[in-house]
């Protein structure tokens, strides 16, 4: 959260580098673990862009303190979860 709250430009990216892949690593390993791609518990719209995913993380940790000290990729997820959260079936 320091590093995406911090308007230095480095670390911005460090910021935005670190969501994409940890957004896409999520993506990867719900497309992995289910070889008949039923859906997962994140279901990111096809024309989402990368930006939409970074401020949905940083409004989601902004919003959310308490999440701030967890490990950043269970922050990452629970913030996809709370907005792209796949439809029960």
């Amino acid at each position: 959260y320091v590093k995406c709250s911090d308007p230095d430009d480095v670390k911005q990216s460090s910021c935005i580098s670190y969501i994409i892949g940890a957004t896409e690593g999520i993506q990867t390993g719900v497309i992995a673990g289910d070889p008949e791609h039923k859906p997962g518990l994140v279901c990111i719209p096809g024309g989402t862009t990368g930006q939409q995913v970074v401020d949905t993380v940083k409004a989601f940790l902004k919003d959310n303190p308490k999440y701030r000290p967890a490990s950043a990729a269970i922050s990452i997820f629970g913030a996809l979860r709370g907005k792209w959260a796949c439809p029960e079936e």
